[in-house]
């Protein structure tokens, strides 16, 4: 896990306790999506899957904070405490994904893994979609953002006493990062809340990703996580009633 992605896991376990209570309202972009599925969903970066919480379908949900998992409290979930750029996932094993306001938490060689992992895990023609934060946006307009932005750095964001470092995204960045990983862009879109905007893409599988010789030894990264998915089971069963699983069916 790189230097930032280790910042934002530590600050997601500290905010855990609360932060879910923020996250209840979900867009109709997202309700359609998760409404057209007859079958099981994969959610990365699910955190307490707080914005999946009102749908009957088995909601499969991986996050790197196992605080956030702790907060679960939905029917027919599995819960995963892992990494979603080194996912102990059988390949083609779902045809629906979502990854919602999660991808900038990451650094770019690290968002490039994860829709790798994502593309690995889809079935052939499987769907996703995927919501992240945009730049540009008003209360991200300082000169130090302007910045960062420029030199492909995060800038830092403030919940309560609490920083995280996200790596925003204009819709063409999305659109070229989806594409790269195997994608077709099916949809692409702003979801608008109150004062912030926000993109999205509906994808589906239609390829392998181009930048995925970039990713050294992922067999052995795919071996190491899922050691440390099973360390990690022992202690998730004592502390809920939701099971942790390595390999869904």
């Amino acid at each position: 896990m790189a230097e930032y992605e280790k910042l934002n896991k530590k600050a997601f376990d500290k905010i855990a306790e609360k932060y879910g209570s923020y996250r209840r309202k979900t867009h109709k972009i997202i309700k359609n999506f998760i409404n057209e599925s007859n079958s099981k969903i994969l959610d990365l970066g699910c955190g307490n899957l707080s914005y999946l919480f009102n749908y009957p379908v088995p909601m499969y949900g991986i996050d790197f904070s196992f605080n956030s998992l702790k907060k679960i409290d939905r029917e027919k979930t599995y819960a995963i405490n892992a990494d979603i750029t080194q996912l102990p996932i059988k390949s083609e094993s779902f045809s629906r994904a979502t990854c919602l306001y999660t991808l900038h938490n990451l650094s770019l060689k690290m968002q490039e893994k994860a829709m790798c992992e994502l593309n690995r895990i889809l079935k052939s023609n499987g769907k996703a979609l995927i919501t992240v934060w945009a730049k540009y946006q008003k209360r991200f307009l300082s000169i130090q953002n302007m910045i960062n932005f420029r030199n492909n750095k995060p800038i830092p964001v403030k919940w309560g006493s609490t920083t995280r470092y996200y790596f925003l995204f204009t819709k063409n960045q999305l659109k070229k990062l989806c594409e790269q990983a195997g994608f077709k862009i099916e949809k692409l879109g702003t979801l608008k809340n109150n004062n912030s905007k926000n993109f999205y893409a509906i994808i589906e599988k239609t390829g392998k990703p181009h930048f995925e010789k970039k990713i050294k030894n992922p067999k052995e990264a795919y071996e190491k996580v899922k050691t440390l998915t099973k360390e990690a089971k022992k202690k998730y069963d004592k502390m809920t009633e939701h099971p942790i699983i390595l390999n869904p069916k």
